[in-house]
Formats: structure tokens, C-alpha cells, sequence
């Protein structure tokens, strides 16, 4: 492993640990485990107890003995030989701080005394609500080494072949009674901080902030598979299965990039739990990393005379103050999305980008034309459309997202196939509505902003309509992107199922949309109407269903559930991107295709253009 410079997220945790190789040279001799050790008040495992809080917390305990297994500046961990009960952890954390005098080294057989806590980790200097804690020794603290060069505990094996964890979520059942072969939590409870080891573990997320996600054994055992390898969601409330482990870095090691569909032979290191992620993975060492050579396949949906096509995509936090991205950004819609006739796009920024209060990105720009056209320009110069753009911009500051970047929602359309008329000088406020125009409906803002105004859409980026002409024919389209999740529940924690503080606001924003498509329907049964964007959600919680209604069809829905994904969070494929059909088209077993296009989510942030999959609709109007 090279070194890397200590990344602020893992440093605020201060809970990496990092194997010390060779023994410390000590003053006592060598000890086989197994032989006479001194008293001790307590063994390891009776201060883990089976349960997920020590029996003990506050309790100080004497001359408890273990081998040492990693070490840090502040801490280390150490193990017992296992007992008898596999439901209780063998091994401990101590956090000794700065200063302290004689830090014990990897393979030392010490004795501990210390007071016993339940620590809860920091995630962005705060601890969660509902975080789960880890049980520690901490100061006044005494170190004993009794030994050196001691063997150390066996390493446990996670998979089919060893310790098989629960494949689904956590069900509140799960939390009525310990049951660490059954219940996920309690799984990895009891291996909090002991030697573990993964065998050809399959890699389901790809490298994200120096981690990456894996199932043991090539996911034998493991339900709900894409079709390229990766985990979906395991139940109804959108929980993820409680199977996947995330292998991080210690402090100053670097881990090899990976993509979905890479496996490693054999993955050796330390369960460290931190406050939202039980099966957290220190790798100490990796062995027989094997490429998986996920392809990245461009869309087959192409348009023609008689198809238009359309597409969306969150080019995340795409801004003209960051040109460099454009390039890649243009080879998504040239190369990957096929150049469809109107793009509807997600985050783009103003023209000046993010940035800090009194700091150049953090002004009252709202404008994002040079956005546009620094990215149309990158299209076109890659043999793509000479794109037009529209969009309707926000109120500085009000709409979300990266501080100063004032994200929108916005159209990208080619003018040799499709036709755009403005209609309207319509502001961030300005409600649109539907009108009729010689007997067809129609928009009375070209584009403009459906229900601004409705609470719902406080903080949040507001949903854009616009009208386009094909052959002919008319379609309305409207571009969302609804409220983030970054407020709900951890999905592994002690309220379950997890509360989604974040879904009344994409209810609400669902249903002031629905509003709007059903009235629009309602006056104009023939009118082609299609709904793009990141909705945040999946096809199976409220605010689709709610969004949809009874005039629109989710169109995931027709892809097998293997290809319903456009995003992976912590290891697990989601779907969070839509497209919704309304008019006579809603329904028909021809004429209409949807698809992913899978090539962003699955790959290494540092070779991908955007975190999330674009998708592409085709469709043959009546």
C-alpha cells in the first residue's frame, strides 16, 4: 500500500487503525497463548456481553488480557482467544490519546485496566441520531505488556464458508431480542473489532471517498442481484441489505481503485464499526485483486425520423467556473446517451460556481448561461448536436444543494429535430399553468416553474415544464429534482425501520406536480406528457405512486427489476432517476422504451463523469 495523505472524514473519526508490522522488541519473554495468565476482574468477552451495550459501561476493570492485533498513534485493538459463545466479541478498542508513554505493539500479549464506555462516533462533527456505539476502554488507563511475539487470534471468516451474515434489511423484530445468527445488527455486534477475514470478495460499489463496498465469496447467498453484479435494495421501505460490508484505508495506506465486478481473493483486516455502518472492514491486508472489466455500452435507444428521444442526467454540480469537466460531461450525452433530441439536465450550476460566504462562487449570480454553453460547445466539438438551451433560474440561495451554486433544472433540445417557442417572461416565482389554444392545451410559460410557490418546494430545487414540437406533434415535459435524503434515519440504528424525515417534502413536492400533469391531461386527453429528473425516491414509495397517480406510468417498471438502477449508495443499487409517461402512449405495449444507461454509478469516482446513471426514453407518438 503507498501513502496517502490522511483525509480529514477519517481523521474526525479517529477510529482507523494500522498494523504495526514486526514485534516492538520487549524485556519479556515470549508466552504461548493458552498458558496461566494473571487474574483479571473480567474477560473481554464478559465486557462486550451479548447485547449491543457493555454490561459494564462505567465500570472500571483491571488487568484484562489479550493479544494486541492494530495500532494507532491513539489507540489499539486487542483479542482474546474465543470462547465458547460466538455471540460475543472477542476483542476491544482502547483510546489511549496523545502522550501516552509505551504504546503496545502488534502481537504483544498485554493487560489492560481501564473504564468501560459505549462510544459513539462523529460523522461530520456531530454524532447521529440513533447512532450505533462501539465499547471501549478508556483513560485512566494501565498497559502491561506480559508478552511479545505472541500469536495472534484467529481470524474470522465472513461468508457461506464461515460466518454467514443475514442478506435482507433490519426488521424492527430485529431489535425485540439478541440473536446474533439471525438479526443483521447483532451479526456484526459480535465481531465488533475482531480479526476477520473476506474471501473472493465481490466488489458491489465501486471506490468513493477512498472505500469501496463487497459481498464475501463472490455474493453467494445474496439475493436481489443486478445484472451486472450489484445489490438492490432488499425491501419495500427502500432499506438496503445489512450483508454488505465497506472496506476503508487506515491512515496512510492507499487502497487499490476498484469498479463493481472487481474481486479480491482474500481481504484481511478489522471490523471498525463507525455510527452508521456495522460491517466496516480496516483492511490490513489484500491479496489477488482481479479485474472485472465492466464495459461501458452506450444506449441502443436512438432516435430516427419516426422516434424522438429523450433523456436525463444529473451532471452533478456541473458549473462554467469548472470547464474541465465539460468535456467528459459531453461525452456522456455524445457517446454514451446517443445525443437524444431534448436532455433534461439536473444540477446545473450558476456561472460562477459554489464557494463560502464573502468567497468568489458565493454571490447573487443565478445566471448559468455559460454553464450551457460551455457545455454545448464541448457536445458539438464531439460531433454531437448544436444544442439550444433553456431553463428558468432560482432566487440566490434559495433552492439547495452545494452552498453559492444555486442548482437547477434546465432543457437542453437540438433544433434540427425538435422545435421550442417561448411563451412568457416567466420568473422563479411565476406559477405556469395550462391553457387551451384553438381546441389543444398548452403552456401558458415557456418554460416555466410548476407550483414555485407551494410549500412543499421550500429550499428545494423547483420542477420546470416546457413544450416541444416533434414532426408535428406536441410534448410536454417536466424536469424534477425533488428533496435529497440526506436527512433521513441511518438504515442500520435502533429505530426501524428507519424514519424518512426527508419524504414528506417529495410527497408534497409529487403531489403539487401531479396537480399540475392532471390538469393538463385533463384538458388535452391526447397530449404527450413525459416526466424526467432525480426524484430522490424509488418507484415503490409514496411520492412515485403520488407523482404517477392514475395518468401517468413509471416507466422502471418495465425494465426487469436487474436493470432498475441509476445510482449506488453505500453498495446498493437504487433507482432515483424517472421518467413517468402520460397520453395515449401511457400503457401501450408499443412504442415506448426506457433504459439505463449503466455508465456512472459502478465505476471509481475518479472515472466517472457524474454519480449517477443517465437514463433515455424512445418514443414513436401516435
Amino acid at each position: 500500500m503507498r501513502p496517502l495523505p490522511r483525509s480529514p472524514r477519517l481523521l474526525a473519526l479517529a477510529l482507523a487503525l494500522v498494523v504495526v508490522a514486526g514485534a516492538r522488541a520487549q524485556e519479556a519473554a515470549p508466552r504461548a497463548l493458552g498458558e496461566r495468565l494473571p487474574t483479571t476482574t473480567h474477560t473481554i468477552q464478559e465486557i462486550q456481553g451479548a447485547g449491543h451495550r457493555s454490561p459494564l459501561v462505567g465500570t472500571a476493570v483491571v488487568d484484562v488480557v489479550g493479544v494486541v492485533t492494530a495500532v494507532t498513534s491513539t489507540a489499539f485493538v486487542f483479542q482474546a482467544l474465543p470462547d465458547d459463545d460466538p455471540g460475543t466479541s472477542d476483542a476491544l478498542y482502547v483510546h489511549v490519546g496523545r502522550g501516552f508513554a509505551a504504546l503496545p505493539a502488534v502481537g504483544d500479549e498485554v493487560a489492560v485496566s481501564g473504564k468501560v464506555l459505549e462510544y459513539a462516533p462523529r460523522v461530520a462533527g456531530a454524532v447521529p441520531e440513533g447512532a450505533l456505539t462501539q465499547t471501549q476502554l478508556e483513560r485512566p488507563l494501565q498497559v502491561r505488556v506480559l508478552a511479545s511475539g505472541a500469536p495472534l487470534p484467529p481470524a474470522i471468516v465472513v461468508g457461506a464458508s464461515g460466518r454467514m451474515p443475514p442478506t435482507r434489511a433490519v426488521a424492527p423484530a430485529d431489535l425485540e431480542a439478541w440473536d446474533p445468527l439471525e438479526h443483521p445488527l447483532d451479526f456484526w455486534e459480535s465481531l465488533e473489532h475482531m480479526r476477520v477475514v473476506v474471501q473472493d470478495a465481490f466488489v458491489v460499489g465501486p471506490t468513493a471517498h477512498a472505500e469501496f463496498f463487497v459481498v464475501p465469496e463472490g455474493g453467494e447467498g445474496y439475493p436481489g442481484r443486478t445484472a451486472r453484479g450489484g445489490v438492490l435494495l432488499a425491501n419495500e421501505h427502500g432499506q438496503p441489505c445489512a450483508g454488505l460490508i465497506v472496506v476503508d484505508n487506515p491512515p496512510g495506506t492507499r487502497l487499490p481503485t476498484v469498479t463493481v465486478g472487481d474481486r479480491v481473493a482474500r481481504l484481511e483486516g478489522v471490523l471498525v464499526p463507525d455510527a452508521t455502518r456495522p460491517a466496516r472492514v480496516l483492511a490490513l491486508s489484500l491479496e489477488g485483486l482481479a479485474r472485472g472489466d465492466l464495459p461501458r455500452t452506450p444506449t441502443r435507444l436512438v432516435s430516427d425520423d419516426e422516434h424522438l428521444t429523450l433523456g436525463s442526467f444529473n451532471v452533478e454540480n456541473f458549473s462554467a467556473a469548472s470547464p474541465a469537466r465539460a468535456d467528459d460531461l459531453a461525452r456522456g450525452v455524445v457517446r454514451w446517451m446517443r445525443s437524444p433530441a431534448i436532455v433534461a439536465l439536473q444540477e446545473v450550476m450558476d456561472e460562477d460556481g459554489p464557494g463560502a460566504p464573502g468567497k468568489p462562487g458565493h454571490s447573487d449570480v443565478v445566471s448559468a448561461a455559460a454553464t450551457y454553453e460551455v457545455l454545448c460547445k464541448a457536445i458539438a466539438a464531439q460531433g454531437g448536436p448544436s444544442y439550444r438551451w433553456t431553463d428558468v433560474a432560482p432566487l440566490p440561495h434559495g433552492e439547495g444543494g452545494q452552498p453559492g451554486g444555486n442548482i437547477r433544472v434546465g432543457f437542453l433540445w437540438d433544433p434540427a429535430r425538435v422545435t421550442f417557442e417561448p411563451r412568457g417572461q416567466a420568473g422563479p416565482l411565476d406559477a405556469n399553468r395550462v391553457e387551451l389554444h384553438d381546441g389543444r392545451a398548452r403552456l401558458a410559460l415557456n418554460p416555466g416553474r410548476v407550483e414555485p410557490q407551494d410549500p412543499a418546494f421550500e429550499a428545494t430545487r423547483r420542477t420546470l415544464a416546457a413544450e416541444f414540437g416533434f414532426r408535428g406533434r406536441t410534448v410536454v415535459v417536466l424536469n424534477s429534482h425533488f428533496t435529497s435524503r440526506r436527512a433521513d434515519d441511518p438504515a442500520f440504528g435502533p429505530r426501524q425501520p428507519p424514519v424518512l424525515h426527508s419524504e414528506p417534502a417529495r410527497l408534497g413536492q409529487a403531489r403539487a406536480v401531479h396537480r399540475f400533469v392532471r390538469a393538463l391531461a385533463e384538458a388535452d386527453p391526447q397530449a404527450t406528457i413525459l416526466h424526467l429528473g432525480d426524484c430522490n425516491d424509488f418507484e415503490f414509495r409514496p411520492a412515485l405512486k403520488a407523482l404517477a397517480g392514475d395518468v401517468l406510468e413509471v416507466l422502471a417498471l418495465r425494465l426487469p427489476p436487474g436493470e432498475r438502477y441509476s445510482y449506488i449508495y453505500q453498495g446498493t443499487s437504487q433507482a432515483l432517476d424517472h421518467a413517468l409517461l402520460g397520453g395515449p402512449l401511457r400503457g401501450a405495449t408499443e412504442g415506448v422504451e426506457v433504459e439505463y444507461v449503466h455508465v456512472c454509478a459502478e465505476y471509481p469516482e475518479r472515472s466517472r463523469v457524474s454519480d449517477h446513471d443517465p437514463l433515455v426514453v424512445r418514443l414513436r407518438l401516435p
